[in-house]
């Protein structure tokens, strides 16, 4: 239950910081998908109402939109704002395209559902939302984001030696952010919603 894990939480974040003062102290890591609810404003509002000592806040989630990625970390970051822990850090340890049936990746269904639930995570859907998420992160108020992961099996972005989708749209946003000066462009667009740009200029060039 959320009020043992807050006195536990209280009871290690309280000692931690009187034995170690300069350490970092956080939490609580729950998964995130829908709207951040109950689980977290009780764990902040515990912390505020017992001066339980909060450095950052941290979140797991996956989903299948981009945007959500950079919502949820908005409504974090207001959520601790209007607790009075404004100086508390946000940080999405786990972020990554969500599949579409947990149960079937997990071997409950059929060979062939969980095949195609590993094709999906490992190809170029996955690297397309890591790229969209990576641009929708760089408005959202977040202090560390870690993606889920490097290399595990079909969530990492190798699989053994081989380089896989997401691996290319990390090292496309890795090149971008080395180039020089982040710049914001509007770009109108009758393709839909889903569609996330970044661009980047260094000595008046664009890229």
């Amino acid at each position: 239950p959320v009020e043992d894990y807050c006195r536990l939480y209280g009871t290690f974040a309280k000692a931690a910081k009187k034995a170690f003062p300069n350490i970092l102290v956080g939490g609580p890591t729950t998964g995130i998908g829908g709207k951040v609810g109950p689980w977290q404003e009780d764990f902040v509002g515990f912390c505020r109402a017992n001066a339980v000592p909060l450095d950052f806040f941290s979140f797991t989630i996956y989903t299948y939109a981009p945007v959500v990625v950079a919502a949820r970390v908005a409504e974090i970051r207001a959520l601790l704002d209007r607790s009075g822990f404004a100086d508390t850090k946000v940080f999405c340890t786990e972020w990554h395209l969500s599949p579409r049936d947990w149960k079937a990746l997990q071997g409950a269904r059929t060979p062939e559902m969980m095949r195609r639930e590993r094709e999906t995570l490992m190809g170029a859907t996955s690297a397309a939302f890591a790229a969209g998420a990576l641009a929708c992160l760089q408005d959202a108020p977040i202090d560390m984001a870690c993606f889920y992961s490097a290399t595990c099996d079909c969530w990492g972005l190798v699989s053994g030696i081989r380089k896989l989708p997401a691996w290319h749209a990390f090292k496309a946003f890795a090149l971008l952010a080395a180039k020089g000066e982040a710049t914001r462009i509007d770009a109108p667009s009758n393709v839909g919603d889903e569609l996330y740009l970044l661009a980047s200029k260094q000595d008046g060039r664009g890229y």
